[in-house]
């Protein structure tokens, strides 16, 4: 029965009713308990196992009702090698509004967990190249002397023979030095010039630290615990230079956690995405559901992968990630002659067609429904808002226009000079009032221009309208 074997069931069933009644027993009882037998071998699950699950039912449910937070990175940490259920798992606790945030020299533990602010921590072996034994030893280290005050207190600290430039490197990557001083993940990997036997400023500081370290742990140091000149022995100066932007720092992230905290690479595209596409690419994975339609979607391009085939035709395909999922969109014939050079990883592309449905017969004349997406056309992501923008509008209140906010205006027109007309609407609240202020030879780059209004006080509501 627990087996659920019918055809041994039924060879046994005579043997039942014949032992049952040889021993006194009514069939008609015997009959009752057969059925109710028959019943709980379609799904065998006794009252001991059910009183099992439905315990543990509640209690799960209990604690993520409860202590949401400690549940997730509690079930985070048991699903910490499947990187794809720690995303789903990710994406759960936003919407449960639980912040999950990036690792911490100074808040994370070996696992995921919960820090000091309710946030659930990234924990730092779940960091790409960090491994348990150098997570150990900060962790250690922390606990018995106290947080980092700054990344020179962190490599005066720790054992470098047991944390390398290599855990250094990924922990930067990952945002774990962030909260220490006010130093930027660039600033790392900086470089005085781009010859290869220059060393970074990372190079440079480990170089530092482990002098310090063996120095003072030197059998052949003077009388003194530790020379007075090694002692005194300053940290490199640190650079100056730009930080990495949103796109770098987020590509940097995936490498080293496989996911985005710090935000999306395609932040950057927020008006794109909002209106110039109708669709997410998670949805194109069932086009049978979304029948005859026209859709306009955007993404990051990832696992690339051109090729060709035996009679020596290109074909290729890439998978097109957004906020919401991912689809695999592969190219043939004339799409890939067409939109080939689009099949490039870490490439941000916007792409139009249409779902169409058609009915065959196959060739054992059987009716038959492909549905299928086709391309019509395809555009870097950067270059969609010039393209399809008929204008761009801003409104700004009526007490903020003044002769400041008129000079800014056409400082960034002559800025960011393009092909869409700005269009500013003032408003005024007071007498419910708004004015459209045209100007057909104020020409910008949207794209270029939409960051920096963004910045101008009073400015609000900023869209791009759509061309007809």
């Amino acid at each position: 029965m627990g087996k659920k074997q019918i055809d041994k069931m039924n060879e046994l069933e005579v043997l039942f009713y014949e032992g049952g009644e040889k021993n006194g027993h009514p069939r008609e009882t015997l009959h009752k308990i057969w059925e109710e037998w028959k019943k709980f071998a379609s799904y065998a699950f006794n009252k001991s196992h059910a009183a099992c699950y439905s315990w543990v039912a509640y209690q799960t449910a209990y604690l993520k009702a409860h202590y949401p937070a400690e549940y997730m990175a509690a079930v985070m940490t048991s699903a910490q090698t499947d990187i794809k259920r720690v995303t789903e798992l990710m994406e759960d606790c936003r919407k449960q509004g639980v912040e999950v945030a990036a690792p911490s020299v100074n808040d994370s533990q070996m696992d995921f967990a919960v820090d000091s602010q309710g946030r659930i921590r990234f924990g730092l072996q779940a960091i790409s190249g960090m491994g348990e034994a150098a997570s150990s030893v900060i962790i250690a280290e922390r606990e018995a002397n106290g947080p980092y005050k700054d990344i020179f207190d962190f490599l005066k600290r720790v054992d470098m023979h047991s944390v390398n430039k290599k855990n250094l490197e990924v922990l930067i990557k990952a945002g774990a030095f962030d909260g220490l001083g006010s130093m930027h993940r660039a600033q790392y990997f900086y470089k005085e010039n781009q010859l290869e036997t220059t060393p970074t400023y990372l190079d440079q500081l480990v170089r530092w630290a482990i002098r310090r370290q063996d120095g003072a742990a030197s059998n052949q140091m003077s009388i003194f615990s530790m020379s007075e000149e090694l002692a005194e022995e300053d940290h490199p100066p640190i650079p100056e230079c730009e930080p990495w932007s949103n796109i770098e720092r987020c590509r940097y992230e995936k490498e080293v956690i496989n996911t985005y905290l710090s935000g999306h690479p395609l932040d950057d595209f927020k008006y794109e995405i909002k209106m110039m596409t109708n669709i997410t690419v998670d949805k194109l994975n069932n086009l049978e559901a979304l029948g005859d339609c026209e859709v306009s979607f955007a993404g990051l391009v990832s696992n690339a992968k051109k090729m060709t085939s035996r009679t020596g035709e290109g074909y290729g395909s890439m998978t097109i990630d957004d906020y919401g999922g991912s689809y695999e969109l592969r190219l043939f014939k004339k799409d890939y002659v067409d939109f080939g050079t689009f099949i490039q990883d870490n490439t941000f592309i916007y792409a139009r067609g249409r779902i169409i449905t058609r009915q065959y017969v196959d060739k054992d004349n059987n009716p038959r429904t492909s549905t299928k997406l086709y391309i019509n056309t395809m555009l870097y992501l950067a270059n969609v808002l010039e393209r399809y923008t008929a204008k761009l509008t801003f409104k700004v209140a009526l007490s903020d226009v003044d002769e400041a906010f008129s000079r800014s205006i056409e400082k960034l027109v002559k800025k960011h000079k393009g092909k869409v007309p700005l269009q500013a609407v003032v408003v005024d609240p007071t007498h419910n009032i708004a004015l459209t202020m045209n100007a057909q030879n104020l020409m910008v780059n949207p794209r270029e221009i939409i960051p920096d209004l963004e910045k101008i006080k009073g400015v609000f509501d900023i869209k791009p309208i759509k061309k007809s």
